[in-house]
């Protein structure tokens, strides 16, 4: 049976050219099967979610969220989320909801309360600091080496593998890989 103490968030991370906001959670299992899942949620028209640190907000679409897993979205009715006051790297977020059961499910609607931190993209500023500190880090001289730099980055971790190209970019243009 699924439960709320099942549910245990590990991070999150927003893409605002999508709206979309996705709690990732540690592994739990479900009728025998380990399930790898996230709860999504669309936050349409915020582009950046340091706009609303230490704000409450009623959520603007209480059925927008669900979790997937065992073949198919259960809704998570959300009433409001909170976001703390973050760093350059993260915003704290909290909010409260339901997980409903469908005709499908083999659990009884339960209720959740999710706090985690939500990974924020790296700005421009900050790409081309990591940039500059993996050449250093490798003494990277030339095109060549963009592919060592590129490991040091991704071995020290990004927030979001989708910035992957624009790093690489960022890379051949300082190495002179590729002409701007």
């Amino acid at each position: 049976m699924l439960s709320a103490a099942d549910i245990k968030p590990s991070h999150g991370v927003f893409w605002p050219e999508w709206g979309e906001l996705k709690i990732f959670l540690e592994p739990f299992l479900y009728q025998g099967e380990r399930v790898e899942t996230s709860i999504r949620y669309d936050l349409i028209g915020v582009p950046d979610l340091r706009q609303l640190q230490g704000m409450t907000v009623l959520a603007d679409n209480p059925e927008g969220a669900s979790i997937y897993f065992h073949g198919c979205h259960h809704p998570v009715d959300i009433e409001e989320i909170s976001f703390g006051s973050g760093t350059e790297k993260s915003i704290p977020l909290a909010f409260s909801g339901t997980v409903v059961a469908n005709a499908l499910s083999s659990f009884e609607s339960f209720r959740i309360s999710i706090e985690a931190p939500v990974l924020l993209p790296l700005s421009k500023e900050q790409i081309d600091q990591r940039v500059h500190e993996a050449i250093q880090f490798v003494q990277a001289s030339g095109a060549r080496d963009v592919g060592r730099v590129m490991a040091r980055i991704r071995s020290v971790g990004i927030p979001y593998g989708e910035q992957l190209a624009e790093i690489s970019r960022a890379v051949a243009v300082v190495l002179g890989a590729v002409v701007q």
